[in-house]
Formats: C-alpha cells, structure tokens, sequence
C-alpha cells in the first residue's frame, strides 16, 4: 500500500496545496530574527505530523525498555540459573526481592527461601 492509497483511503487530497510567501521586511542584525515558519507544505507536514509520530513512538519505546528493565531487575537472575549455585547469598538476596515485590497488603505470593532452596537443587 502506497501513500496516495492511504491519502484516498483516509478522504485527504493527495497534494500539498502551495501558499504564497508573505513578503517581511529587512533585519538589522542576525539575532533579532525570529524563527520563521517553513512555507513549503511538505516541510509543513514534515514538522506538524511526520516528528510528532516519531517522538511518540520514541517515547512509546523508552517506556517500554523502562518497564523491561524493572522485569530484567526483578527476574533477570532466572537467566542463569547454573550459575546460581556458587553464590547462595546473592541467590537469596533476589528471591527475597522478588518476594518483596509480590507481597500484597502482608500476604506473601511466593516463599524466598524454599524457592531457593529448590532452584539450587535443580541447578
């Protein structure tokens, strides 16, 4: 599907209708001018809908990795599970975060130290 089937799809004209440019009058110095904006209605287009669907969906994915970073933080020592048997200590330490974490008004979800115990007897 290209661009003019969209346009004709959504009930948009296909062309950018061209504008006059309105005539400003002379500056003394560079930096009293103002910033203009663009005359060319693809330019137009460009800024007003093209950056602000990017910025959206750069944002959309931040958040997103934001959120998988606070799953990898919670989660993340599942990975490596053969790894889990030379150091007890920091094993216990994330299940116990974890464990913290899927408390719910007091009401443990899961048991730290019996999970534990077992992952390392399955590693």
């Amino acid at each position: 599907m290209d661009a003019i089937e969209i346009t004709k799809k959504l009930e948009i004209p296909p062309n950018f209708e061209t504008e006059v440019r309105k005539r400003r009058g002379g500056k003394q110095f560079e930096y009293e001018a103002q910033e203009e904006a663009p005359h060319d209605p693809k330019q137009k287009f460009k800024i007003s809908f093209y950056y602000t669907v990017l910025d959206m969906a750069i944002e959309s994915v931040e958040e997103r990795f934001q959120q998988l970073q606070q799953y990898n933080s919670l989660f993340g020592f599942l990975y490596d599970i053969q790894g889990q048997q030379k150091c007890t200590a920091d094993v216990l330490k994330a299940w116990k975060n974890l464990e913290k974490s899927l408390m719910d008004n007091g009401n443990k979800s899961i048991d730290a130290k019996d999970l534990c115990c077992e992952l390392i007897a399955i590693a």
